[in-house]
């Protein structure tokens, strides 16, 4: 079974699962009341600077199951040490 397919006790845990077998991250970043942005990248760092300071944008780790999950921006510093 992937790891991703496995559900741990915590949410951090499911975050790092996640984060460890993604296949690409997404951007979402919001452009306005009705617009949105949308980028895929082959790596963390690249998604990370891509969001830069914008408040509203959203980082996801997509594994190539399709499972994905949202990058808590208060641990991006902690993700981008594990790398």
């Amino acid at each position: 079974m992937r790891p991703e397919h496995t559900f741990p006790d915590k949410l951090e845990d499911w975050d790092k699962i996640i984060f460890e077998n993604a296949n690409h991250f997404t951007v979402f970043r919001r452009l306005g009341r009705f617009n949105r942005d949308t980028h895929s990248f082959a790596t963390f760092p690249e998604a990370v600077a891509y969001a830069g300071e914008d408040k509203t944008a959203l980082v996801y780790a997509v594994c190539a199951s399709g499972r994905s999950a949202c990058m808590i921006r208060k641990r991006w510093l902690e993700y981008l040490a594990m790398i």
